[in-house]
C-alpha cells in the first residue's frame, strides 16, 4: 500500500496488492478527527485508484493530513498516511 506523489496537490495515485484470491476490497480515507472523507470500494486484489482531493460530496478536502485504510472485507490490511497541500 503506498500512494504518489505524496504530499500531493491537486492528485495523487493510491496503489495496493493484496495475496490472490481477496475480494470485497476497498480503500477508505480519514481526516485527524476520524472522520470518513471519501471510500473506494469493489477493488480488486491489487491496482491503483486516483483520490483528486475531494470528499464523496465532490467537495474539496482542507489542506492536511489524511489516512487511507486499505480492507479486505471488514478485515484492516493496512494504514498509510498522505498530505494534500494547496
Amino acid at each position: 500500500l503506498s500512494n504518489y506523489p505524496n504530499p500531493f496537490n491537486p492528485l495523487t495515485t493510491i496503489y495496493w496488492s493484496l495475496p490472490s484470491g481477496e475480494f470485497d476490497n476497498s480503500i477508505s480515507i480519514y481526516n485527524l478527527k476520524g472522520q470518513q472523507v471519501y471510500r473506494f470500494e469493489n477493488l480488486s486484489s491489487e491496482g491503483k485508484v486516483v483520490w483528486d482531493g475531494k470528499n464523496q460530496t465532490g467537495e474539496l478536502s482542507a489542506s492536511g493530513i489524511y489516512f487511507y485504510n486499505l480492507y479486505s472485507g471488514n478485515k484492516l490490511e493496512k494504514s498509510e498516511r498522505l498530505l494534500l497541500l494547496k
